[in-house]
């Protein structure tokens, strides 16, 4: 059977500068009518202040483009287009060709006046009564109760049963917790474990009913996202009851229809300031049903919902045919060419013609038929519901799991697959994927700036868990800020190594405001989650490159871009994540000497990875380089130099030997789960591969061959006798096939567009070199690229002037450990561009012009108040140009040969030091001193004294550990 592929696009017409489809899924035709998409543009398509045309067979009709983002030279980046298409027949799909064109006339749409008569209002309805505790009773997961024995506070339980679905009570009633998020064990006498049930206080509910005025509550807002003559949009939202909030995005068009896209969260945060106050008093999970009344009709009512602390759901009704059943399917469904977003950089390079297979794979199932039985279960698109099919859920709530999710990745495989197929079943899963992402409880909304909590809300701010206490307070940053957290939800486990990613290609296509919520929310909840506490993210810094995994490192990295890219220009949100995001950058910039001085001068380039002890895991460094090369590919300049940096790894592995050891490391040996990098392995750390603290053990292996070797000591290497024999590994944990070179490809696919000279002789290396026949061998054929998770990425032409189509960084960025730097411009080549923006930072150092030599160069570095660094340029290891010290003296030209030289080296007002070279360590030339001038040049002298004794010291520092260095490696 074939594969789902891409539907054939028509040859762009002339002016056209991209083509969109409109399908009728429906099974009657449909009348003209307004439909709203969402595209990213190539810069200079679209020049500032330009409109849109579209014609779809009969002449030219207007569009409304609200632009969302910008390139540097105005251009659109990112925009909204409003069109009204003609009629569709049922089953059909007709073609629009967009060109540039004048912007359409007249004055933007009043929403109070397009509203008109229309009203629509929702309701909570609590439940009317809840059952009391019984003995001997066998409960389901998530029943609520209302305990009347010995619950002085009222309070509602929740059943949290991590064993089982159900448990079965005791038939002695519990002591129930008069403390929100309290909990009490209730498990029949001799009861196995599946009968243990936890019961959670989760406060006091609202009763009755709460209702909103949703056309009152939006009509008169401010909070614009479209605005012309053909849509506007305007946002509004309410508290009703303690946390639980109601938001509407209400839309109007020209024609007088209207959609609204309610979302009801439970998810106000509140902030303790003072570690004294405990833990919150109210809130907690919410039970009741929804109904949405729309001109006098109910048109939707909920299943019983149990809403839980920090999760949110949604739905749209409205008088447009676009909504018409429980699934909220969409009757015309907008058809995009995924080819355009690549040429504009907005994603990763995904093959747009391989499409999914439709037939079973080697999970024994087809992702395909999966998708369709999702969509056919009982309660699919339901509020809150995470339906399932073969025993899996949509998206695993256990986010820990790990192997053949399609739920984790760059992008998750249900959004790569309708973007790449534009599927109708794909795209309802991408969909339901994205609305998902509401109910995992990570939604921590700060009612006073009307956002998710970042760390400039609060600088040492960390998400909580049910029952936390509050952290310690702390004399540098005040009061460990902490938010309440009292949701009973067990259902889902949040571990960001593997969360994923479900609302960027959903908001990229449909510019739904919505998902680009939940993208901010999902970003903003990651930056604060980091494992090892707010210190070790820098604080308000917001260092998720310090992690403990590379993965963690990498979706971090992945989830900041995008919301940098997606976030309009000149908002707060968008502000912020370009801050944390090159913060992050540049900090992984400062640390690239340390990492090659252990790395050394051969086996370099690959981030250190703290969480597999003694090995490295080449596939996991790959989904770090996904995120880095996407942001290159974007136009960001420090990407770039940290990828050119990386490539010596990556490139190194499939070029750096043959077949068989000991002449270098073989390329199968790359496809493994992890190749042993260090010979022995401990110390003071803890037993983890800290680059902090890696001198406390032998350094890892400086060299291929010494990797190589490694790896055949401790059975990672598919070299047996010389052929290549794919290795399973225990439990397949150290083998070969699955999805590790896919990864692989992919990342010598980007490098690929990186325009690195040795990358597609990588690629061909991968794909032809190496007998990939067999038991365990990778799947990169064909087959199983269209039929496992895994997308496969390919090499695309990208335009070198691109730029990263956002606001400059600022250019003074507040730090409390490291150095980030300011913005940065490149110019020229991808590969060895020059970059030339001078950086300043307010109260800290920063590094001035930066250009790139195959490796690493910084320039000229002024530091404000004590020293400055020179040229500095990247020959080997490093080298320091001329060294001007303000008030005291000065170093002159330093260059490195081998360690290090001090060139001619002035002091202002005493006397001077001549030449100074390096020949070995150190040379002093003959200097002259004028005799006026002989006491202070003594008492210059003997500082420089005092400064060379400190170089010596340093130098012999050096030595010391380049003896231990080749020491190991002897």
């Amino acid at each position: 059977m074939t594969n789902i592929v891409l539907p054939t696009f028509p040859a762009l017409a002339s002016g056209a500068i991209f083509v969109k489809g409109i399908a009728n899924n429906g099974s009657a035709g449909t009348a003209a009518q307004y439909v709203t998409f969402a595209h990213s543009f190539q810069i200079g398509q679209l020049v500032n202040g330009g409109g849109l045309g579209a014609n779809f067979g009969s002449g030219a009709v207007p569009c409304q483009v609200d632009v969302k983002t910008r390139y540097a030279d105005g251009s659109a980046a990112h925009g909204i287009v409003t069109v009204q298409v003609p009629a569709v027949a049922s089953g059909a799909t007709i073609w629009g060709q967009f060109a540039p064109a004048a912007a359409p006339g007249g004055s933007p749409l009043s929403l109070a006046s397009a509203l008109g008569s229309n009203t629509l209002s929702i309701a909570l309805v609590a439940p009317a009564s809840y059952p009391n505790w019984a003995p001997s009773t066998v409960y389901d997961a998530n029943a609520l109760i209302l305990p009347t024995s010995g619950n002085l506070g009222g309070y509602v339980f929740q059943f949290v049963n991590v064993y089982a679905a159900s448990g079965t009570s005791n038939t002695t009633e519990p002591v129930w917790p008069q403390t929100l998020g309290g909990q009490v064990t209730d498990q029949a006498s001799g009861g196995a474990l599946d009968d243990r049930i936890i019961w959670t206080n989760i406060g006091v509910p609202f009763s009755g009913t709460l209702t909103e005025d949703l056309i009152a509550l939006v009509k008169n807002s401010t909070d614009l996202w479209l605005s012309g003559p053909l849509a506007v949009q305007a946002r509004a939202y309410a508290v009703l009851a303690d946390r639980l909030r109601v938001q509407i995005d209400m839309t109007a068009y020209a024609d007088g229809t209207i959609l609204a896209d309610i979302m009801v969260a439970n998810d106000v945060t509140t902030v303790l300031t003072d570690p004294s106050q405990g833990k919150c008093t109210y809130g907690g999970t919410q039970a009741y049903t929804a109904t949405l009344t729309l001109n006098g009709a109910a048109v939707f009512t909920s299943q019983p919902l149990t809403h839980n602390m920090y999760e949110n759901w949604t739905w749209q009704v409205g008088t447009v045919p676009h909504i018409t059943n429980s699934s909220q399917e969409t009757v015309l469904r907008i058809v995009h060419d995924p080819n355009d977003f690549i040429a504009a950089q907005a994603t990763q390079s995904y093959n747009t013609t391989l499409g999914v297979s439709p037939t079973a794979t080697d999970f024994g199932f087809s992702f395909y038929e999966m998708a369709q039985a999702y969509i056919a279960t009982s309660g699919f698109a339901e509020p809150l519901t995470n339906v399932y099919a073969d025993n899996e859920t949509i998206v695993d709530t256990q986010m820990g799991g790990v192997g053949g999710r399609p739920d984790i990745g760059p992008n998750n495989a249900w959004q790569c697959w309708w973007f790449v197929t534009a599927d109708p079943t794909f795209q309802a899963l991408s969909l339901e994927c994205g609305k998902i992402n509401g109910y995992v409880p990570w939604h921590l909304w700060n009612q006073s700036t009307g956002g998710y909590w970042t760390t400039d809300d609060s600088i040492a701010l960390m998400p909580g868990s049910n029952g936390a206490a509050p952290r310690a307070y702390t004399a540098q940053y005040g009061a460990s800020y902490y938010p309440t957290y009292a949701s009973a939800d067990s259902v889902w486990t949040i571990d960001l190594p593997h969360f994923p990613e479900m609302a960027y290609i959903n908001y990229l296509l449909t510019g739904r405001r919505y998902f680009l919520d939940e993208l901010n929310a999902t970003t903003a909840y990651a930056i604060l989650g980091i494992s090892a506490g707010w210190g070790y993210r820098n604080y308000g810094q917001g260092l998720v490159m310090r992690e403990v995994q590379v993965r963690w490192t990498a979706w971090g990295i992945r989830n900041l871009l995008y919301a940098t890219y997606a976030n309009p220009d000149g908002t707060t949100a968008k502000g912020y994540f370009r801050k944390i995001l090159d913060n992050n950058l540049y900090w992984f910039l400062t640390q690239i000497q340390t990492y090659q001085r252990i790395q050394g001068p051969d086996l370099f380039g690959y981030y250190p990875s703290w969480d597999y002890g003694a090995n490295i895991a080449a596939w996991e460094e790959s989904y770090l380089f996904y995120s880095l090369a996407l942001a290159a590919i974007m136009g960001h300049p420090v990407a770039l130099q940290i990828c050119l940096w990386q490539a010596n790894f990556y490139i190194g592995l499939w070029t750096n030997g043959t077949n068989a050891p000991p002449s270098g490391f073989p390329p199968a040996d790359a496809v493994m789960y992890d190749q042993r990098l260090f010979q022995t392995f401990g110390g003071t750390d803890g037993g983890t591969s800290n680059p902090y603290r890696w001198g406390t053990h032998w350094p890892p292996a400086q060299n291929w061959t010494a990797l190589e070797s490694l790896c055949q000591q401790s059975g990672r290497s598919n070299i047996s006798n010389g052929e290549v024999v794919w290795f399973a590994g225990a439990g397949g944990g150290s083998g070969s096939y699955g999805d590790y070179g896919q990864l692989l490809w992919n990342t010598l696919a980007n490098y690929i567009t990186l325009d690195n000279p040795d990358a597609a002789a990588a690629l061909n290396t991968l794909q032809t070199q190496v007998d990939y026949t067999g038991a365990n061998s990778p799947d990169i054929d064909l087959v199983s690229w269209a039929s496992q998770p895994l997308t496969m990425i390919v090499s695309r032409t990208i335009n070198a002037s691109q730029i990263f189509p956002h606001a400059a960084a600022p250019s003074a960025t507040p730090i409390n450990a490291n150095p980030t730097l300011g913005s940065l411009i490149a110019a020229g080549s991808l590969t060895t561009g020059t970059v030339t923006q001078p950086i300043t930072l307010s109260g800290a150092p920063s590094l001035g012009a930066v250009e790139a030599a195959a490796k690493l160069a910084i320039g000229p570095i002024p530091l404000a108040g004590a020293s400055s660094l020179g040229v500095v340029e990247a020959d080997g290891v490093l080298a320091i140009g001329p060294i001007p010290l303000a008030g005291a003296s000065s170093l002159g030209v330093v260059e490195a040969d081998g360690v290090l030289a001090i060139g001619p080296i002035p002091l202002a007002g005493a006397a001077s030091l001549g030449a100074v070279e390096a020949a070995g360590v150190l040379a002093l030339p003959p200097y002259t001193v004028l005799a006026a001038d002989l006491s202070a040049a003594i008492s210059a002298l003997e500082s420089v004294l005092t400064t060379i004794e400190q170089w010596e010291a340093g130098l012999s520092s050096e030595a010391t550990w380049i003896e231990a260095t080749l020491a190991g490696l002897a």
